[in-house]
């Protein structure tokens, strides 16, 4: 999109008024699975609060929403693992995210926003003048979106008055959006051309701007490249080890051989299991070492194939050609293939899910978050994302450790209204079971620990599920389920030994 000569190695950012984005979600996949992009903003989303977090995931990106509560609107920005987060807010009065990166110790303030067109002009920049002046215009800032004010060829005074008296630059210099109308004076099509789509700073860090058109919105992309040094790039990885059935019979054999005698010779509990978790562990590591493995993007669009790919290019590019031209064979031939395209999508996603059941899958979250992210549900905990922050007094904290400190203080902080000591309280609690085991004739189930065996442990293990359950202290559950009898035996040793010392491992 850009000349990749010229700061190849520096941030590449895309704004673009997507104008919906659920039938848009393969086009915006193919641009973040390039991972060409570090951050990708988009506004008129058009998502609402029954459409869950998990509606798109991608491995490589974390996002911030913001939707708008009434019809239409919205915001969503795509920010690459590898950067920073320290702030974020969103200001759903103006729909304006503000988020904060930082990079190499520099902090860089960046404003995405959307103006409605029926919001007076000089009211909204009065509302992001006063966000404006409550950062430090020291640090680099960054005003990003489509404003609805045209400023091709300087023609809105309000927009050039706001970037003088801020000492701000607008670094778009070409237009946006390409509009047709009908003129019924004159009987004929005219073309209209607006900025309106924006890319502002405080500073000189833009190195180069671009609008490039875009196929599937009446809006272009506008990129621009800072001269800003990427951090180097973080994916997410799991670490795992290969357990097949031929490195397991290894495995096994080796326990088999291995010395285990020393552990009646420990006395303490807990270098008891050390000593049994560091034999197991080696074997582990001379068999099937640990390897931490990158995870890739998946094919969240399996359905998609040539023959729907090419419906939806000449739909788009109808659609494009009606726009610049006003010619209504173009929307003619818009609205033929859009109507084939969404018949031929729709079937070939069912085509696809209706041979789809939960043993094609690892397991049955991953079964439901493959169909849940295509159903809109009012309340969704299926998402990937964990916290990336809260708004507390209307500031975002994205610090894990402030985020943790945060939640214990709230909920250490919850006290009854009830004036009895703890004391009464427990004292109350004990009179009342006993008035009930009196009263009731409530006979207390007998309860009492008793010394297990190798055949135990081994039933209870065979009733684990390898993809839900990770195993404890670094020994799979695979191994465990495919485990000899003397790996059993070295287990329930472990266990009645804990139970006649009345004692557990720290770990």
């Amino acid at each position: 999109m850009l000349n990749t000569n010229k700061c190849s190695s520096s941030i590449k950012l895309i704004h673009l008024n997507v104008n919906s984005i659920i039938n848009k979600l393969y086009d915006i996949d193919q641009i973040l699975s390039s991972n060409q992009v570090d951050v990708l903003m988009l506004s008129e989303t058009k998502l609402d609060d029954e459409i869950p977090n998990s509606f798109y995931q991608n491995n490589n990106y974390f996002k911030l929403r913001l939707d708008r509560n009434s019809k239409g609107g919205g915001l969503l920005v795509f920010i690459k693992n590898g950067l920073m987060l320290t702030k974020s807010k969103f200001f759903s009065n103006i729909e304006l995210i503000y988020f904060q990166l930082k990079i190499s110790s520099q902090v860089y303030n960046f404003i995405y926003c959307y103006r409605q067109p029926i919001l007076n002009e000089i009211v909204y920049l009065y509302r992001l003048e006063s966000i404006l002046h409550s950062l430090n215009l020291n640090d680099p800032l960054f005003i990003v979106g489509d404003l609805n004010m045209n400023i091709l060829n300087n023609e809105n005074s309000n927009l050039n008055s706001f970037l003088a008296n801020n000492e701000l630059m607008n670094f778009i210099d070409s237009p946006t959006r390409t509009s047709s109308k009908y003129c019924s004076y004159s009987k004929k099509v005219i073309n209209c051309q607006t900025l309106i789509d924006v890319v502002i700073h405080n500073g000189n860090l833009i190195v180069d701007s671009n609008v490039i058109e875009c196929p599937f919105s009446d809006h272009d992309f506008v990129v621009v490249q800072l001269k800003i040094l990427k951090p180097v790039e973080i994916y997410k990885t799991i670490n795992c080890r290969n357990l097949n059935s031929k490195n397991l019979t290894i495995i096994n054999e080796l326990i088999e051989k291995g010395n285990f005698k020393l552990i009646s010779e420990i006395d303490d509990i807990n270098q008891k299991w050390t000593f049994v978790k560091n034999e197991i562990t080696n074997i582990l590591n001379q068999v099937a070492p640990e390897k931490t493995i990158r995870l890739r993007q998946s094919n969240i669009f399996p359905w998609f194939d040539d023959e729907l790919l090419y419906t939806r290019y000449r739909r788009d590019s109808n659609y494009k050609r009606f726009a610049q031209t006003g010619d209504y064979f173009y929307r003619a031939e818009f609205l033929f293939f859009k109507k084939l395209y969404q018949s031929q999508h729709d079937s070939k996603m069912i085509d696809f899910f209706k041979n789809q059941n939960p043993q094609d899958f690892k397991n049955s979250k991953q079964f439901w978050r493959f169909y849940s992210s295509r159903i809109k549900i009012k309340s969704d905990n299926s998402s990937k994302d964990s916290i990336s922050h809260i708004i507390v007094d209307e500031h975002s904290v994205s610090d894990k450790n402030q985020i943790s400190e945060l939640f214990n203080c709230f909920f250490t902080s919850i006290k009854t209204s009830s004036s009895i000591s703890l004391e009464e309280s427990v004292k109350r609690v004990d009179n009342q079971m006993k008035s009930m085991i009196d009263i009731l004739k409530i006979k207390p189930p007998g309860f009492k620990f008793s010394l297990t065996n190798a055949s135990e442990i081994e039933s209870l293990t065979n009733e684990l599920v390898n993809s839900t359950n990770p195993g404890c202290c670094e020994i799979s559950a695979r191994l465990l389920k495919n485990g000899n009898k003397k790996l059993f035996n070295i287990i329930a040793y472990v266990f009645n030994s804990c139970l006649i010392k009345s004692t557990i491992p720290d770990e």
